[in-house]
């Protein structure tokens, strides 16, 4: 739980603690015991690490849960001045939910609000899509260019150049 806070305000009751004894995976998930409901739905969160996420790209929240009793809702939030959310019903097994939502900002921090009086479980929680650091990179092969120095391939390449695509680059890289 390093870089998460678990929060009880208002009139919410809520113990939040690690979990050993039955976890989806690894060593541990996270426990939530609701005992008191706040008047808002906020009032009992877990505050989980702000993300780098990209504005106007599409990312998927996915996370195993359950609930002691089935039916129990949980909201996931993404949010620092957009709110985006979701609430899920949990049943009362292990069961993978996954939420696909397109950011609004840029650095949104990742909540779940508690607001189900009773007991849920929480593990594996992923969020995975594309951001700005993660674009894909073209490789340039320029077998025009005199005096290229080619790095990392070897001749195997070089073999079969006539099969690679070819791309031009405005920036060549000189050897």
């Amino acid at each position: 739980m390093a870089g998460w806070n678990n929060l009880s305000g208002g009139t919410a009751t809520a113990t939040y603690s690690l979990e050993t004894s039955a976890p989806f995976a690894g060593a541990n998930s996270l426990k939530v015991i609701l005992s008191q409901a706040g008047a808002n739905a906020w009032d009992a969160q877990t505050l989980g690490p702000t993300l780098e996420l990209s504005a106007g790209q599409d990312y998927t929240l996915e996370f195993m849960a359950k609930a002691a009793v089935a039916g129990t809702k949980a909201r996931f939030v993404i949010q620092n001045n957009e709110f985006l959310s979701r609430d899920f019903e949990l049943t009362e097994a292990w069961a993978d939910y996954s939420w696909t939502f397109t950011a609004a900002e840029a650095s949104p921090q990742l909540k779940m609000h508690h607001f189900d009086p009773g007991t849920a479980w929480f593990d594996n929680l992923v969020i995975e899509g594309e951001t700005a650091a993660n674009t894909p990179v073209t490789l340039s092969i320029l077998p025009g260019e005199r005096q290229q120095t080619m790095l990392g391939f070897g001749g195997a390449l070089t073999w079969y150049s006539s099969s690679c695509l070819l791309y031009t680059s405005p920036s060549p890289r000189d050897g």
